[in-house]
């Protein structure tokens, strides 16, 4: 879906107009921003104010939540591994006893082949986590770096609007 033009936004967000945007729908109209053309975004930026500032304190807010959430995956991966290789030591020390019987050898065998298995999926999941998570922040800095482009792009517009108006 691609925004071209502000009447669109507003409908989009539920608003009569730009201008008319409330600071409540900021996250909304934030959220919005990657599908507006470059025009747009400029005239947008221009019309609502504090919207700039909201919108990097978001980046900001977002590139915090991300190294939080991957520094609590990371300890979370590393508990779950050490918690798998003491299973696995578990079961290895009880299959190396003298003496134990076929149907036991065979139980211990299945459980450290599905103890592996499960490694294995956990293991998957959290590189896909990993790699939604890169997603999410490569966008998040995308849209982070062209916001000063867009800022000084706005203030030459007010400047050629101050000297015009002269």
């Amino acid at each position: 879906m691609a925004i071209s033009s502000g009447d669109e936004l507003a409908e989009t967000v539920g608003e009569s107009s730009v201008e008319s945007i409330p600071e409540s729908k900021y996250p909304d109209v934030v959220a919005l921003i990657p599908e507006m053309s470059d025009e747009l975004r400029a005239e947008l930026f221009e019309l609502v104010p504090g919207l700039l500032q909201f919108s990097l304190d978001a980046m900001k807010a977002t590139e915090e939540t991300l190294k939080t959430t991957l520094a609590a995956n990371a300890q979370d991966q590393a508990e779950l591994s050490a918690s798998f290789s003491e299973l696995q030591a578990i079961a290895k020390g009880r299959l190396d006893r003298d003496g134990i019987s076929e149907e036991h050898e065979r139980f211990l065998f299945e459980y450290l082949m599905k103890l592996q298995d499960t490694r294995v999926e956990s293991s998957r999941e959290n590189k896909q986590f990993i790699a939604n998570e890169a997603a999410a922040a490569r966008r998040a800095k995308m849209f982070q770096s062209s916001l000063p482009v867009l800022e000084m792009a706005i203030m030459a517009g007010a400047r050629i609007m101050l000297t015009r108006g002269r």
